[in-house]
């Protein structure tokens, strides 16, 4: 199996994962399963919370102040299946790189169990409005303070890409 699809699909087996087991889970302070435009229960997770607040920072053109979000030695999987690492690489990407799209997102589904969440975005560019909008799947870890340690983002895009490039192998 190619390299991608085969990464895509752990990242599909993990959100479902994720999802089952909050889902068996009694609603508690350690597991949340919200649409995440419910802010009720997102100070159960501090994954939760900090994407809200990364969200936020996108949202309002804030785009180097993402990099704060990030600890020293975080890793990022980039929509693109770039891997960065580092807080000053992460702070480099969405200044120098998504600033250039404008993005303005919202957080559809989401699913938290304590420092790690799977949530989808929903949005689009507001530098080019001619774009289609653009759904990704996010998982992240934070650490204790709830800064991210890992950031994973899958695109339906990227992701039917390397399919289509696997079947004509």
């Amino acid at each position: 199996m190619h390299p991608i699809v085969r990464r895509a699909a752990s990242a599909v087996f993990a959100f479902v994962s994720l999802s089952i087991h909050a889902a068996a889970q009694p609603a508690d302070d350690a597991t949340v399963q919200v649409h995440a435009r419910d802010t009720r229960r997102t100070a159960a997770s501090p994954a939760l919370a900090t994407m809200q607040r990364y969200l936020e920072l996108i949202n309002t053109g804030h785009f180097a102040e993402v990099g704060d979000l990030f600890t020293e030695d975080a890793e990022f999987l980039t929509p693109t299946g770039e891997t960065l690492r580092g807080r000053e690489a992460v702070r480099a990407f969405y200044r120098d790189e998504l600033s250039k799209l404008a993005p303005v997102s919202h957080m559809g589904r989401a699913v938290a169990d304590g420092p790690r969440c799977a949530f989808e975005l929903e949005g689009h560019s507001t530098t080019y409005p001619a774009l289609p909008g653009h759904t990704v799947v996010d998982f992240v870890d934070v650490d204790g303070n709830g800064k991210i340690r890992r950031l994973a983002v899958y695109t339906r895009e990227h992701i039917e890409s390397a399919a289509e490039a696997a079947e004509r192998r």
